[in-house]
């Protein structure tokens, strides 16, 4: 074969072999989407196991330490500290930013997320509520103002209880009012974020404000994790 022909074949596979690494890789699916979430969610409740092993630690010299403390004894020239690095501590370490992380690839994922986020929201069971309200606010999709209200209105409820428990037992109702007002704070934030209305702390405003606005989408339904009357008692939803 000659040599300009060889050349030029050799030539086009280069370029086939360029143009194939810079193609996009093929779009998620939304099934694979929606099984993201759920890991997502699943990875947000996550705790890591806090117990640290005297192996994971690293010794830090220090040789401008002083020599002897102030009484006179001898004073080493060194420190250990918890290997941060260690995969067994890293995730207790930074397990807020590694939060953070997820809370922000929802954002990124957007309108696909809301559905689940919305049942999370609403589910007594999950810890980071807070974190989901904020991520629906952030997404911005009106569908999810139904459940930012219902959250807003559990906070409410929750500080009336701790009000009205207030004489019988302090400590419950201390830890009732703390949770009270981080649910009412977290929903009215998002709702602010989402609506780019600032309605402080009125039902009645922010009830009115969903009343301008439901007909602009179509709302989901708030999530209803139990049924009172179930044909199996506590069938979830």
């Amino acid at each position: 074969m000659p040599k300009k022909i060889l050349a030029w074949l050799l030539g086009l596979s280069l370029l086939a072999a360029a143009a194939a690494a810079q193609s996009p890789a093929p779009a998620p699916s939304e099934a694979q989407v929606q099984l993201r979430v759920l890991e997502l969610i699943r990875l947000i409740e996550e705790k890591p196991n806090g117990v640290v092993v005297n192996e994971q630690v690293k010794v830090i010299q220090e040789p401008d330490r002083p020599a002897f403390h102030p009484d006179g004894t001898r004073n080493q020239d060194f420190t250990v500290r918890p290997d941060t690095e260690h995969p067994a501590l890293a995730g207790i370490v930074h397990e807020e930013e590694n939060r953070e992380r997820y809370v922000q690839e929802l954002v990124r994922i957007g309108k696909s997320a809301v559905p689940a986020l919305c049942r999370a929201l609403t589910n007594e069971g999950y810890e980071f509520r807070p974190l989901y309200a904020r991520v629906l606010g952030e997404i911005g999709d009106l569908r999810a103002a139904p459940a930012l209200l219902k959250y807003y209105e559990d906070g409410r409820n929750q500080l009336k209880v701790a009000q009205a428990a207030a004489s019988l037992d302090p400590a419950l109702a201390a830890d009732a009012e703390k949770k009270g007002n981080a649910k009412k704070q977290a929903a009215i934030a998002a709702l602010e974020t989402l609506s780019g209305q600032k309605l402080g702390d009125d039902p009645a405003k922010w009830q009115a404000w969903w009343e301008s606005q439901k007909d602009k989408v179509q709302p989901l339904p708030v999530p209803v994790h139990y049924s009172a009357n179930p044909p199996e008692a506590f069938s979830p939803r």
